[in-house]
């Protein structure tokens, strides 16, 4: 009964990542397709351009129509490769975004979350007179009693066994 109700848990928690990750892939599959369709529409309209300068014998910016071809050459060249620029920029981008928040999520769980209590009332008075905030259970506890730190006798528990009462976990 209880492996069952395990794998049932794992089996949602899997589906769950497995549809964040799909929808990850998803969303970088629609955005490498936008950005190869502009990539495309730019090299379209570098070779209608170059070729429509060819067909009315027109003049080029320069004036001069010597040397045209290897410009009209080039212009298809770069328009091509800016494809594969855009993808990589964009990748790259999306990498160091995600990075950056796994170091946000590092950032808050060391320095956000309360820590631990003390594990002895010593090092809990000491932590007591620091100026950090006191959050915890323990803490609430002694400011109830007035600040009094309570300590166990030498030969607790002297029944051998003692009682939780109220243990929430």
């Amino acid at each position: 009964e209880k492996s069952a109700s395990f794998i049932s848990e794992f089996e949602t928690k899997l589906d769950t990542n497995t549809q964040a990750i799909y929808m990850n892939k998803t969303a970088e599959r629609w955005l490498s397709s936008r950005l190869e369709l502009l990539g495309a529409t730019i090299a379209g309209l570098a070779a209608m351009f170059s070729t429509h300068v060819v067909l009315t014998n027109g003049t080029t910016v320069t004036g001069d129509m010597s040397n045209f071809a290897s410009v009209a050459g080039i212009s298809l060249s770069y328009a091509i490769t800016i494809t594969g620029l855009l993808q990589f920029v964009v990748r790259t981008f999306a990498i160091v975004e995600a990075s950056m928040n796994s170091c946000e999520r590092v950032l808050y769980y060391s320095e956000q979350i309360p820590q631990e209590s003390a594990m002895n009332a010593n090092e809990f008075e000491k932590d007591l007179s620091s100026t950090k905030p006191h959050s915890g259970p323990a803490t609430r506890a002694v400011i109830a009693r007035g600040g009094e730190v309570l300590r166990p006798n030498e030969n607790w528990p002297d029944k051998g066994a003692f009682t939780l009462n109220g243990l929430k976990m």
